[in-house]
């Protein structure tokens, strides 16, 4: 669990800083929110991450699909954990609210971006980066051996 929650950890503040001067994000509060639930989680386990940097700056739209997109997973693993440890037991990141509100907003306003556009391009392009900072998020955690779930 250890390792997770620090790729997490990783992978997020990665996201939080790849801002792009002057643009948006939905996921803004939700991103804060759940890095401080992971610095909590990691430090209840005296455990940090080892912090990963984007390659660039990352467009809002972009951030927010990984981000609010990763809600809608994380809530199928809160329930099995919740089944298998027992709802006191869970990290604070899982217990984190979820906000349908916030995705169906980000789904709206990429429905408006036209499908071939420059705008996409980044979008897609920059979902993708995001993907592969997660990757090098994990890759970076030492593992914790030992560890139950």
């Amino acid at each position: 669990m250890t390792w997770f929650l620090a790729a997490q950890r990783a992978g997020l503040g990665a996201l939080s800083l790849a801002r792009t001067e002057g643009e948006s994000r939905l996921c803004e509060v939700v991103l804060e929110d759940l890095i401080e639930r992971l610095d909590f989680d990691l430090a209840v386990r005296g455990a940090r991450a080892v912090p990963v940097l984007a390659d660039r700056t990352l467009a809002g739209a972009g951030v927010d699909y990984i981000v609010l997109g990763s809600r809608l997973g994380t809530e199928v693993m809160r329930r099995m954990l919740s089944e298998r440890l027992g709802r006191a037991a869970l990290p604070t990141y899982f217990l984190a609210p979820s906000d349908g509100g916030l995705w169906q907003r980000h789904c709206a306003a990429l429905n408006a971006v036209a499908l071939h556009s420059v705008e996409a391009a980044r979008i897609r392009a920059d979902v993708l980066h995001g993907f592969e900072v997660f990757t090098r998020a994990a890759e970076a955690q030492p593992e914790v051996r030992g560890e139950a779930a």
